[in-house]
């Protein structure tokens, strides 16, 4: 049950009726059933659309602050937790951590560029983990090395796919894509890389935010023809999100919000919606920092990043410095980060993963009002909504 990754139909029912209990009033506070966490910030690639591997170097946290961390989250009920960073491949903690959920009963997976550094090996990860997502942006070298900022990445993560499908058949693995300037003509092609090398899923991505989305993004015209070729597109017998996210371009985003790099941009500014993922997942960074969504996450970065004053409302506290202070914080901080796109808050307007889940969940309330008013005025009338199906888009 990772809501990062699952559909609506997917959640426990008990799960959302307790988020929506908490945000209309309820004082109990709902358990996170998924946390996303940061094991490192470090990373191999030098991404031109990112510049995370400039930030300044941190201490990591050592096995005896990992295994705490997953204590606390499994004393919470947490089901699931996804290591991200950076590259979780690189951190000398992940072995110890993932051994450590496994022994909570919480599933894991990874998400990553796909180099791997450290001295726990292919036949061990994939003994713990569920899935595994690898960046590759491109069906060949040139395009995807161009992208990533180093030479031999791409025939490295290749490899190393190629490494874990070898081991397991029950570990998931599967390709991200960002579609971007350099490798939005090659849909169909990287459709058939995908194919040939028998990955399990391609997930294909927008640009969003960022202080280099100039250099990335496409035109209006542009993302136009992204939305015919991804519906068209051949996928060679790869699960993808081509047909979504050709509907998604079209009738929600907009080529406009997704030229701006503010996919959401039209779609939350239209509707008054809020964010009820903030009840069902938390997010933990590579210090212990503790935020609702890694949207909202305050920015560190040293060339002065824009949200540094903006993000900090939505910093929950330190879970291994001040666990005290996370209990007296985090409900005052859940509430501003379900309200945020409710308040238009601009980071909002970048997060592709939820919006389907929120207009889901406010269609399920708001359905669930006008059953209550049709039952009160005529009790032996049956309720007039039924739930449509609903799936996360990522």
């Amino acid at each position: 049950m990772d809501v990062l990754r699952c559909t609506y139909d997917g959640l426990d029912a008990e799960h959302i009726e307790r988020a929506i209990s908490f945000f209309e009033g309820d004082l109990t506070l709902p358990r996170p059933i998924t946390i996303h966490f940061d094991l490192t910030f470090r990373c191999s690639a030098r991404c031109i659309h990112c510049k995370q591997w400039t930030w300044p170097t941190i201490d990591e946290l050592q096995n005896n602050q990992v295994l705490k961390l997953i204590d606390i989250f499994a004393s919470w009920g947490v089901k699931t937790i996804t290591f991200g960073g950076g590259n979780p491949l690189l951190a000398s903690s992940l072995g110890t951590a993932l051994k450590h959920a496994k022994g909570n009963n919480i599933d894991t997976a990874i998400i990553s560029e796909g180099v791997f550094s450290s001295d726990f090996c292919w036949d061990e990860l994939a003994s713990y983990i569920s899935w595994i997502r690898f960046s590759i942006d491109g069906h060949i070298p040139e395009i995807h090395d161009a992208i990533r900022g180093k030479k031999g990445l791409f025939n490295a993560v290749v490899d190393n796919i190629k490494s874990i499908k070898k081991r397991s058949s029950r570990t998931v693995v599967g390709i991200n894509c960002l579609l971007q300037k350099k490798n939005f003509n090659y849909i169909d092609e990287i459709c058939r890389f995908a194919s040939k090398l028998n990955v399990d899923a391609l997930n294909f991505k927008v640009p969003h935010g960022g202080t280099m989305i100039d250099a990335i993004n496409l035109t209006d015209s542009e993302w136009e023809d992204v939305a015919v070729r991804l519906n068209n597109a051949n996928e060679y017998g790869v699960r993808t999100n081509s047909k979504q996210l050709s509907h998604a371009i079209s009738h929600v985003f907009g080529c406009r919000s997704l030229s701006e790099g503010k996919p959401l941009k039209a779609f939350y500014s239209t509707r008054k919606l809020h964010c009820y993922a903030v009840g069902l997942l938390l997010v933990c960074d590579a210090q212990g920092d503790l935020y609702p969504c890694d949207y909202l996450q305050y920015d560190t970065r040293p060339w002065g990043g824009k949200h540094g004053t903006s993000r900090k409302e939505f910093v929950i506290g330190n879970l291994l410095r001040d666990y005290e202070g996370v209990k007296d914080s985090i409900r005052t901080v859940l509430i501003k980060a379900h309200e945020a796109p409710y308040r238009k808050f601009d980071e909002c307007f970048s997060c592709t993963r939820f919006w389907q889940l929120n207009e889901a969940v406010e269609e399920t309330i708001s359905c669930s009002a006008i059953n209550k008013s049709i039952l009160k005025e005529n009790p032996s009338n049956e309720a007039c909504c039924s739930q449509s199906e609903h799936s996360v888009f990522l």
